[in-house]
């Protein structure tokens, strides 16, 4: 049996989490949306994690010698910062050699 491609497994684990956020089905399609992001710090936050709408979402790859385990908690300190004084909520999951974070409500 052969396995899914990489962007139906990314469609199906971001319906998911849209999904657990309560977005109904029919808005999901048009809430993802990839965000690209840079290695270079621009303003106050590393990621695009304030100007995020619901169902946005971005990949954080690995850098060379940087654990998968070090680069989460990284994202997860910025994600709580973000949380703690916006009241946004986002979700991250390990994909590959990386983390991608989406914003669910």
């Amino acid at each position: 049996m052969a396995s899914a491609s990489p962007n139906l497994e990314l469609q199906i684990l971001a319906e998911k989490c849209l999904h657990n956020a309560g977005v109904r089905a029919e808005q999901m399609r048009s809430y993802s949306q990839d965000l690209k992001i840079s290695h270079t710090l621009t303003g106050k936050y590393r990621y695009p994690l304030p100007d995020m709408r619901v169902g946005q979402h971005f990949f954080v790859p690995c850098r060379e010698g940087q654990s998968v385990e070090k680069l989460q908690n990284s994202v997860s300190s910025s994600v709580c910062y973000v949380t703690k004084r916006s009241g946004l909520r986002f979700t991250q999951r390990r994909m590959g050699n990386g983390i991608r974070v989406w914003r669910i409500a």
